[in-house]
């Protein structure tokens, strides 16, 4: 039986129902907070390409985990957002590790001179 978008089920519902096999709720779920996930994710990274996967894996853990949540009060998205940060922390540490990496600085298209010496007086 579908889940109606127009219920105001909270998170950790959605997230029980996804348990419980209904697709609707992962896909209501994503969409409540996949967005806010990228956000961090990217204003932590400052990399689409990054932000992205980090995202996404984050989502994959939410869904291997699902079926072994606990009513205990946490909110979901406090749990996910806790991932994220995480996992961004991995990254960043990982690129850091790695100077190849983490020394990669994008092109400039202009070359910067020194400044002059001396001025003309007009």
């Amino acid at each position: 039986m579908p889940i109606d978008p127009t219920t105001q089920m909270s998170d950790n519902a959605l997230l029980a129902a996804f348990a419980k096999g209904h697709a609707d709720a992962a896909r209501l779920l994503s969409e409540r907070l996949l967005p806010k996930a990228y956000a961090q994710a990217f204003f932590r990274l400052r990399n689409q390409a990054d932000a992205e996967d980090i995202a996404q894996e984050a989502f994959i853990r939410l869904w291997r985990m699902a079926p072994n949540w606990a009513e205990d009060g946490t909110k979901v998205s406090t749990w996910l957002y806790k991932v994220v940060q995480n996992l961004c922390y991995d990254r960043m540490r990982r690129k850091s590790a790695n100077p190849k990496i983490a020394n990669l600085q994008p092109q400039r298209c202009f070359r910067i001179r020194p400044a002059p010496t001396r001025f003309i007086a007009l």
